[in-house]
C-alpha cells in the first residue's frame, strides 16, 4: 500500500487484524488510508480502479465456498472493467513438493518453519526464537489449485487476462512455477 502511494496512487489497504492497521496507519497520508474489515464482507461496491491480493492473503477460510466467495466481493467493489491482481502459491506444487522444515534469520531472529498438509490444507507452524523468548504462530490455507481459481473468477465474469508463475513473470507452470500470479478484469 505504501508503495503504490508513493507512486501516485490514493491507496486504501485493509487487514482484518486491528494490530497491522494501527501499525500501518502511521504511514496515512490523503492518498493513503488504512482499514480494518473483513475480507468476506462487501467493501465499497464499485467503487476501485485495482484490487490487490497479495503474497497468499487467500485460502484461511473453512471451506472453499467461503474462499471463492473472496472473488464476488472483489468483484462488487471493483469498477467497470476493474482490473484484479492475484497472487496465491501454486497448491499443484505444494501438494507435490512440500518443504516440511526451513530455517531462516531475520533481523537476529530465528524463524522455524515446520509446515504439512492436513487434509486439504497445508498447515505451517512457525517459531520465532528471540534471544530471550520464543513465539509460535501457525497459519492454515486450503490447496486451491489454478484451475478452480480459474474456473471461478470467469463463472463470476472476470476476464483472465494473463497469469505468471513467479515474481518475475514467467510463464506459469501447474507442475513447476512457485507461483499463481493472475491479472483479471471486471
Amino acid at each position: 500500500s505504501i508503495y503504490l502511494n508513493k507512486l501516485g496512487f490514493e491507496v486504501i489497504g485493509i487487514d482484518i487484524s486491528p494490530d497491522n492497521i494501527s501499525c500501518s496507519s502511521q504511514y496515512s497520508n490523503k492518498q493513503l488510508q488504512f482499514d480494518v474489515h473483513d475480507m468476506q464482507l462487501p467493501y465499497k461496491e464499485n467503487y476501485f480502479d485495482y484490487v490487490f491480493n497479495l503474497f497468499t492473503s487467500f485460502g484461511y477460510f473453512n471451506t472453499v465456498e467461503e474462499n471463492l466467495n473472496v472473488f464476488k466481493l472483489v468483484h462488487q467493489s471493483l469498477k467497470p472493467n476493474g482490473t484484479y491482481f492475484f497472487d496465491f502459491f501454486n497448491a499443484d506444487l505444494i501438494k507435490t513438493r512440500l518443504i516440511p522444515e526451513s530455517v531462516e534469520r531475520i533481523e537476529g531472529v530465528k524463524i522455524v518453519s515446520h509446515r504439512e498438509i492436513v487434509g486439504d490444507r497445508v498447515v505451517k507452524n512457525m517459531t520465532l526464537q528471540f534471544s530471550d523468548h520464543d513465539k509460535v504462530y501457525t497459519e492454515s490455507v486450503q490447496l486451491i489449485d489454478s484451475q478452480t481459481i480459474i474456473n471461478a473468477l470467469q463463472q463470476i465474469g472476470f476476464k483472465i487476462l494473463i497469469h505468471f508463475g513467479d515474481y518475475y513473470g514467467s510463464p506459469f507452470n501447474v507442475k513447476t512455477s512457485p507461483r499463481f500470479i493472475l491479472i483479471a478484469q471486471k
